[in-house]
């Protein structure tokens, strides 16, 4: 007689632990492409409290394939004064002309680049002219990039690198080259700024050989200097936007078919109220 409610309650003791493990898990019965799909649509915080939920989880979440799905789909940069350019989920911020931080606001952490080392005297003491920040895709590394003008010596240009924590010397240029913005604009493998060398001209520097190049200005464009004009990136291209002085804006495309001055204008507007936009 006394076996048999032991059995019955070994069996329901049995049932009640595949129950509780079922509900542990949670998803026994969900593909984990399912899984994986619904993880994908999470804001960052909700997707941080659903690393805890299990191990298996926790393993999705941070897979190099999971992060790089993740991130393309959430790419807005909130506007800042102070941030040079976010990629993915990193973002740079440069403080003081001087100060330059990474700041990762899915975990909330900051790490505070160090000082460049073994500078030259005339760069020593000079604060940044310009700095630019992207993603090194054929190294897959963040990258911040740091112009010091001597205006003796040229412009010095150092990368610092995230997988190796340190600053490197990149190279040194000497041809009159005065760019004339603070930002550099991050598009697919390169960051930009507008210069001046005699006329206008667009400062390209590639991150993964960290090598700078010079690309003309679309044909018809006045490169006179202190003639307005900017530069964007729109729908994942290079766009430079040309003002005459308050009678008409022309927006161009740079064309990604491997020529250096290739563009199409995108753009022709009429009379505008806008005085000045940069």
């Amino acid at each position: 007689m006394s076996t048999i409610p032991s059995q019955s309650n070994s069996t329901a003791s049995s049932a009640a632990q595949t129950s509780g493990h079922s509900k542990l898990n949670g998803t026994s019965h969900c593909p984990i492409e399912s899984i994986f799909e619904i993880l994908l649509r999470l804001p960052i915080k909700p997707l941080l409290r659903c690393r805890c939920v299990c191990k298996s989880w926790c393993s999705l979440i941070d897979s190099k394939k999971f992060v790089d799905k993740h991130l393309q789909r959430n790419t807005e940069c909130s506007p800042d004064s102070e941030i040079v350019f976010r990629a993915h989920s990193e973002v740079c911020l440069w403080q003081n002309d001087i100060d330059i931080l990474l700041w990762n606001p899915a975990t909330r952490k900051v790490r505070v680049l160090p000082t460049p080392t073994n500078v030259p005297i005339p760069f020593m003491l000079m604060g940044s002219d310009a700095v630019g920040f992207g993603y090194d895709h054929l190294n897959d590394d963040y990258k911040v990039v740091r112009f010091v003008d001597s205006q003796i010596q040229g412009i010095m240009v150092t990368v610092y690198s995230l997988k190796r924590n340190s600053w490197t010397r990149a190279e040194t240029i000497t041809n009159r080259i005065r760019l004339r913005m603070n930002f550099g604009f991050f598009n697919n493998g390169a960051l930009y700024w507008l210069a001046t060398k005699d006329t206008h001209i667009i400062v390209a520097f590639d991150l993964g050989v960290e090598r700078h190049r010079e690309l003309p200005l679309p044909d018809g464009v006045d490169k006179t200097d202190g003639h307005p004009m900017g530069l964007i990136v729109f729908d994942r291209c290079l766009c430079l936007i040309d003002q005459y002085r308050g009678s008409r804006m022309d927006i161009w495309m740079k064309n990604d078919n491997g020529m250096e001055n290739s563009w199409s204008k995108v753009i022709c507007s009429g009379e505008t109220r806008h005085t000045r936009i940069f």
